[in-house]
Protein backbone atom coordinates (compact mmCIF):
# COMPACT_ATOMS: atom_id res chain seq x y z
CA UNK A 1 0.00 0.00 0.00
CA UNK A 2 1.43 3.11 -1.31
CA UNK A 3 0.23 6.85 -0.71
CA UNK A 4 -0.36 6.94 -4.53
CA UNK A 5 -2.52 4.46 -4.16
CA UNK A 6 -3.94 5.41 -1.20
CA UNK A 7 -4.67 9.16 -2.64
CA UNK A 8 -6.35 7.71 -6.00
CA UNK A 9 -8.82 5.71 -3.97
CA UNK A 10 -9.50 8.90 -1.82
CA UNK A 11 -9.87 10.77 -4.83
CA UNK A 12 -11.85 8.10 -6.88
CA UNK A 13 -14.33 7.08 -3.64
CA UNK A 14 -17.57 8.28 -5.16
CA UNK A 15 -17.27 6.16 -8.64
CA UNK A 16 -16.03 3.49 -6.02
CA UNK A 17 -18.81 3.05 -3.97
CA UNK A 18 -21.47 3.69 -6.78
CA UNK A 19 -19.46 0.67 -8.60
CA UNK A 20 -19.55 -1.04 -5.43
CA UNK A 21 -23.30 -0.32 -4.93
CA UNK A 22 -23.86 -1.37 -8.88
CA UNK A 23 -22.42 -4.53 -7.86
CA UNK A 24 -24.13 -5.16 -5.18
CA UNK A 25 -27.50 -4.27 -6.83
CA UNK A 26 -27.05 -6.96 -9.54
CA UNK A 27 -25.69 -9.70 -7.43
CA UNK A 28 -28.70 -9.31 -5.49
CA UNK A 29 -30.85 -8.99 -8.31
CA UNK A 30 -29.19 -12.60 -9.54
CA UNK A 31 -29.81 -14.08 -6.39
CA UNK A 32 -33.81 -13.16 -6.29
CA UNK A 33 -33.86 -14.32 -9.84
CA UNK A 34 -32.75 -17.69 -9.06
CA UNK A 35 -34.61 -17.92 -6.14
CA UNK A 36 -37.69 -16.75 -8.28
CA UNK A 37 -36.83 -19.52 -10.65
CA UNK A 38 -35.96 -22.62 -8.20
CA UNK A 39 -38.75 -25.05 -7.78
CA UNK A 40 -40.65 -25.18 -5.03
CA UNK A 41 -39.29 -28.22 -2.47
CA UNK A 42 -36.05 -26.23 -2.89
CA UNK A 43 -36.65 -23.30 -1.96
CA UNK A 44 -38.28 -25.02 1.40
CA UNK A 45 -35.12 -27.50 1.86
CA UNK A 46 -32.86 -24.54 1.50
CA UNK A 47 -34.89 -22.42 3.92
CA UNK A 48 -35.27 -24.95 7.03
CA UNK A 49 -31.73 -25.68 6.71
CA UNK A 50 -31.09 -22.03 7.37
CA UNK A 51 -33.70 -22.50 9.89
CA UNK A 52 -32.37 -25.06 11.92
CA UNK A 53 -28.71 -23.64 11.67
CA UNK A 54 -29.94 -20.41 12.94
CA UNK A 55 -31.39 -21.76 15.92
Amino acid sequence: MNIAYLRSIFRDKRSTFSSVLLAGTICAFCTLTCVMIWPQPIKVFLLSILFHRSH
